[in-house]
């Protein structure tokens, strides 16, 4: 599988996944944007709208998936991030994707996968070294843990499972 297919399926999962919430921006491949989130975003939103972005001088990152929800709770939007790998899950796939979540403390933010993924890499998540600070409901900063996907049999089942 390609990975512009692999992305394609992730935000279609992504949008049915976050169905009930109210999305702002529906979840679309963004490597294919060529710019970083923080400029597509300036370029998208205007006045009001860019106050409700967090960390917008610090996403300065371009991952795979993206989508923004509102938190009703607040008066603050959040992201959704998903990084997409289609050969086997290498150390330096981890560290980008860990890195993404650090920088823009999203709501949630996912690994999705095809193949394998290596015992560096499975060492690391059994260490709990998947974690991060993302928002919650009201818009705290709370830790979180990536949430890993794989696409097995025409379906994202949860990647916990390979571990």
């Amino acid at each position: 599988m390609e990975e512009s297919e692999l992305r394609k399926l992730a935000a279609k999962y992504l949008n049915r996944k976050f169905s009930k919430h109210k999305i702002i921006v529906p979840f679309f491949d963004f490597h294919k944007e060529g710019m970083t989130l923080s400029k597509y975003l300036r370029k998208t939103f205007f006045g009001e709208e860019l106050r409700k972005l967090p960390y917008l001088e610090e996403v300065e990152i371009r991952p795979d998936i993206v989508g923004i929800i509102d938190l009703p709770e607040t008066t603050t939007w959040a992201y959704i991030l998903g990084e997409a790998k289609t050969s086997t899950v290498e150390m330096s796939d981890f560290r980008q994707c860990m890195n993404y979540m650090t920088v823009a403390h999203p709501f949630e933010g996912f690994l999705f996968y095809c193949e394998k993924i290596t015992e560096e890499v499975r060492r690391n998540i059994l260490a709990d070294n998947h974690k991060y600070l993302g928002l919650n409901k009201w818009g705290k900063l709370v830790t979180k843990r990536v949430k890993l996907a794989a696409f097995k049999r025409n379906r994202f089942a949860n990647g916990r499972r390979d571990i």
